[in-house]
């Protein structure tokens, strides 16, 4: 134990028998030694920040695609037996996640296209932010991928309404009755839009900037 103490005066200490060595506090109402740490909170922080290897991410992809496994906890326990000496490194859930959102072969990652958005603006206007009934309605993005896009979406809007506007309109062509136009230029100018400025509506908040219903027109954030 001395030789690992003198190895570093940082704690906590994680010693080889899986006990822990941390820093307390003297409790003067009691006179109880009380620590200043959760070794539970620590091994679950640990988990989080470790990155997936090479190895376990082909290991994963070997029992999900030829062994058609999606049993979380034994998969986990075969990762853990193999790379980390049976100890409890990688849980269920890790392997879950690390499936759905990164490795999955039916996973789009190509960049997201104006109808995707639409999808996505529509119906967070409907029905908020239920990121996975929404995902199901984009073949190939997760609800991670939609609600990250969704956030991106609402930072250039907060962006554009810090500058001064309240709001851009993509119109297939035409005139949206209010507004003053501008050549999109070069992006969409082989699909002949025209980007307006919307001058007509008083916004309560920033959510409200995101997206505006005109009938029978499609319309999302020029981006």
């Amino acid at each position: 134990m001395s030789e690992e103490l003198s190895k570093s005066s940082k704690f906590p200490i994680k010693l080889e028998d899986g006990t822990w060595l941390v820093q307390c506090k003297l409790d003067q109402a009691s006179q109880k030694f009380i620590p200043l740490h959760d070794p539970n909170d620590i091994e679950n922080k640990s988990l989080q920040k470790n990155e997936w290897t090479e190895q376990e991410e082909k290991l994963l992809e070997e029992l999900i695609l030829f062994k058609g496994s999606k049993k979380w906890t034994n998969i986990a326990n075969k990762l853990n037996d193999v790379f980390h000496n049976g100890e409890m490194f990688r849980l269920g859930k890790h392997c879950r996640e690390r499936w759905l959102n990164h490795l999955d072969p039916s996973l789009k990652k190509s960049e997201w296209t104006p109808e995707e958005d639409e999808v996505i603006l529509t119906n967070q206007a409907k029905i908020g932010n239920k990121w996975s009934i929404i995902s199901k309605l984009l073949p190939g993005r997760t609800e991670n991928q939609v609600k990250n896009r969704w956030k991106s979406i609402l930072r250039k809007a907060s962006k554009w309404i810090r500058n001064g506007i309240s709001g851009i309109k993509v119109e297939w062509g035409g005139e949206v009755g209010c507004g003053e136009g501008s050549d999109c230029g070069d992006v969409y100018e082989d699909m002949n839009k025209k980007c307006f400025q919307n001058t007509c509506c008083e916004l309560e908040n920033e959510m409200q900037a995101i997206y505006f219903d005109y009938l029978d027109s499609p319309s999302y954030f020029y981006t």
